[in-house]
């Protein structure tokens, strides 16, 4: 927070050459309404403050998916080199650790990879209506998360089956059921 506020800051400069681009795209009076700003370039020039923002964001993103991936590959060798561990626990644990390994991946690809897009990209003086897809895409995370559970974990997958076809398991009970539609009471 304190990075976005202190070094995204929007300047009156680049807010009047947005004024523009706000009325036609939004509607909106982009002197009025409040905004974090990335403005790299400047009279031809980086601007220190948002690359320095650029850089903690970075910084920030880099250390989680290196400690991440330090943490994946500990899982990993410890499930390898486990002597205690039955093999169908081990099992289980392999196909937790996919799921949880996919469950990381679909974040980095929908929500942080478009998030790197507009922060990154305007450093490079790419346009910015490129980006105006990416809230789009942010979008399709939370229901691909959930998704990716049920189709890598067979519990679930099984009991979602049930669920759609409105079958129920039963041993020795016969399950029915009746319903009685009635209109036109007088």
């Amino acid at each position: 927070h304190c990075t976005s506020f202190f070094l995204y800051t929007a300047t009156d400069v680049a807010r009047a050459d947005l004024v523009p681009e706000f009325a036609h795209k939004y509607g909106l009076d982009a002197r009025t309404r409040a905004m974090i700003m990335g403005d790299y370039w400047r009279d031809g020039h980086y601007n220190a403050r948002p690359m320095a923002g650029l850089a903690v964001f970075c910084g920030i993103l880099c250390s989680g998916f290196a400690f991440m991936m330090f943490c994946s590959i500990s899982i990993l060798r410890h499930l390898s080199h486990a002597k205690t561990i039955s093999p169908k626990t081990r099992q289980l644990q392999y196909v937790l650790f996919r799921t949880l390994a996919v469950q990381t991946l679909i974040p980095l690809v929908f929500v942080h990879s478009d998030a790197g897009q507009v922060l990154l990209l305007p450093v490079f003086g790419i346009d910015s209506s490129v980006f105006d897809w990416c809230s789009m895409i942010v979008s399709f995370f939370p229901p691909l998360d959930a998704i990716a559970v049920i189709l890598l974990m067979r519990d679930y997958r099984e009991a979602i089956w049930i669920i759609i076809t409105c079958r129920f398991r039963a041993t020795n009970a016969q399950h029915g059921v009746s319903s009685v539609f009635v209109s036109g009471f007088t």
